[in-house]
């Protein structure tokens, strides 16, 4: 099969569904983080914890790199 278009193609479709699940996530979590999570399930209500994992290393060359995670876990109210 060959191309009619003499444009090369940019890869633009990539980009503007990558923009658009972006925009979902930060949707979806500001709906997440802004609720109780009070619904309950078996008669108890869930609650959400924070976590932040660090990692750092480091190459005796010199070189250095980071990374850090953030994550929710979605746990059980009440005593």
């Amino acid at each position: 099969m060959t191309r009619t278009s003499t444009r090369p193609t940019r890869g633009s479709a990539l980009v503007i569904a990558l923009l658009l699940l972006a925009l979902a996530a930060v949707v979806a979590l500001a709906g997440a983080r802004s609720s109780a999570f009070g619904v309950g399930i078996g008669g108890g209500a869930f609650g959400a914890e924070h976590y932040v994992a660090r990692a750092a290393a480091a190459r005796p060359a010199g070189a250095t790199s980071a990374l850090e995670q953030t994550f929710y876990l979605l746990v059980p109210e009440g005593p």
